[in-house]
């Protein structure tokens, strides 16, 4: 971005000797759904003073240019055959320039990847709070969401770059998702996926027994979130940090009572003068 001021999406090639077509391909033959990422701490964040040069300037080069951006990510989703984009916004929202941009970029991609096509997004937590939460938290990230509920199918709260502390302030941390499910999601838990970070986050790293507690904590509390999420695969390293969650969650699903079927409506009574037998009455969903 220091030389680059363009917004200019660069190419994804893939890795491991596979192309991004073929990376997708090969999990979606296992039944995993690929979500593309752009953004992230590479683009700017708010640790960093605004619009310093490098890696902090990419977003504001991209500011004005809202339909470009669409237009480049929806190629590359489309084009790889992915399942849908996540926006990982870490960065600015103070001024009205920067929240019109972020809306203008969440509902362009929503108009160029229609559903089934998946779009998330996933902020860090103080831009998902008010001030009633902590002191700290900014609420503008928050809003947008709000406010375009409808547009996006799940988001992806980063519980390990701000003020929580899940594995050791539990309470806390529910208190904020409960929180941001309700003002964001009208209270469906169901579009708010917990996140964590394994290694790479100095202060805020949670080992898997400890993930799992706190996984297994929020599914008491609030049975119909939206699962979890870590950061990131290459720290898991032969699925030793992930298995408990997973045996976790493949026991809650594997033990659910079944749905009972549903009532049948009751025989229709006899007729003055024409009798009829009473039957099953076809339902169609």
């Amino acid at each position: 971005c220091e030389t680059d001021l363009t917004c200019t999406v660069q190419g994804l090639p893939g890795c491991g000797g596979k192309s991004l077509v073929e990376m997708v391909g090969d999990l979606q033959s296992v039944g995993v759904k690929v979500i593309l990422s752009f953004g992230g701490a590479s683009m700017g964040g708010v640790w960093e003073a605004k619009g310093d040069p490098g890696s902090n300037s990419c977003w504001e080069h991209c500011l004005d240019k809202v339909d470009a951006l669409v237009s480049q990510l929806a190629a590359i989703v489309l084009a790889s055959g992915a399942d849908g984009i996540d926006v990982d916004y870490e960065y600015y929202l103070d001024e009205a320039k920067y929240r019109e941009f972020l809306a203008a970029l969440t509902s362009g991609l929503r108009t160029a990847l229609p559903s089934p096509l998946l779009l998330t997004h996933a902020p860090m937590d103080p831009d998902l709070c008010t001030t009633s939460i902590h002191p700290g938290c900014r609420e503008e990230y928050l809003n947008i969401l709000a406010g375009q509920s409808e547009m996006i199918d799940f988001i992806m709260p980063q519980y390990y770059n701000g003020w929580q502390r899940p594995s050791t302030n539990f309470t806390g941390a529910l208190q904020h998702f409960s929180a941001l499910a309700s003002t964001a999601f009208g209270g469906d838990a169901s579009k708010v996926v917990f996140g964590f970070c394994v290694s790479d986050c100095t202060g805020f790293n949670t080992g898997g027994a400890d993930a799992l507690r706190v996984v297994q904590l929020l599914d008491a509390a609030v049975p119909a979130n939206g699962g979890s999420f870590f950061w990131e695969s290459s720290a898991d390293v032969g699925g030793a940090w992930s298995r408990g969650i997973a045996d976790h969650y493949l026991a809650s699903q594997t033990s659910a009572p079944p749905t009972p079927p549903p009532t049948p409506p009751p025989p229709r009574p006899l007729l003055p003068r024409r009798p009829r037998a009473a039957g099953r009455e076809r339902c169609e969903a």
